[in-house]
C-alpha cells in the first residue's frame, strides 16, 4: 500500500501523485536489479534493460514527474550508457534500451515484458476521475 496523495500541477490542470510516481520508479529499479541480463526465468526471459519495461500513467503532471525521477534514478545511470563506456549511435538500438513512460494514449498499440500502472488518484472522496471509465485503461 502506498501512502499518498493525489495534488494538482502547479498548472493546475492535471493531477500527480508524488509518494506513488516514487513508488514506481522503485518497482522499475527493482525489476531491473533482480533480473539477471540473458537469462531465463521459469522459462521466459527475464527483464533485461530499462526498454522491456513501460510505464503508464492516465496523467500529464504524473507522466512528468515519472520521468524526471527515472532520470535521477541510479537505474537510469547504469542502464543508459554502453557496456564499456559510449552513448548507443543508433536511435532504435538506444530505444530498446530506454524505459518509456507515457499517458494511456500514448502507450496506444504498445508492447512490453512489464508495465507499471499509475492510477494518480488518491482522496478522501474516493474519486476516480475520468480514470473511473474503464475505456481509459484499454491500450
Amino acid at each position: 500500500e502506498i501512502d499518498g496523495r493525489e495534488q494538482r500541477a502547479p498548472d493546475g490542470l492535471s493531477v500527480l501523485n508524488e509518494a506513488e510516481a516514487r513508488a514506481a520508479v522503485a518497482v522499475v529499479e527493482t525489476l531491473l536489479a533482480a533480473s539477471p541480463r540473458d537469462t531465463l526465468v521459469d522459462g521466459m526471459l527475464s527483464v533485461r534493460s530499462p526498454g522491456d519495461i513501460g510505464v503508464i500513467a492516465p496523467y500529464a503532471a504524473q507522466v512528468r514527474r515519472l520521468r524526471e525521477l527515472w532520470a535521477s534514478s541510479p537505474a537510469f545511470v547504469t542502464n543508459a550508457s554502453l557496456p564499456g563506456g559510449g552513448v548507443e549511435p543508433d536511435a532504435e538500438a538506444r530505444a530498446e534500451r530506454e524505459l518509456e513512460v507515457h499517458s494511456v494514449d500514448g502507450f496506444q498499440g504498445r508492447e512490453k515484458e512489464v508495465i507499471v500502472l499509475c492510477t494518480v488518484r488518491a482522496n478522501s472522496g474516493g474519486s476516480l476521475g475520468f480514470v473511473a471509465d474503464d475505456r481509459r485503461l484499454n491500450v
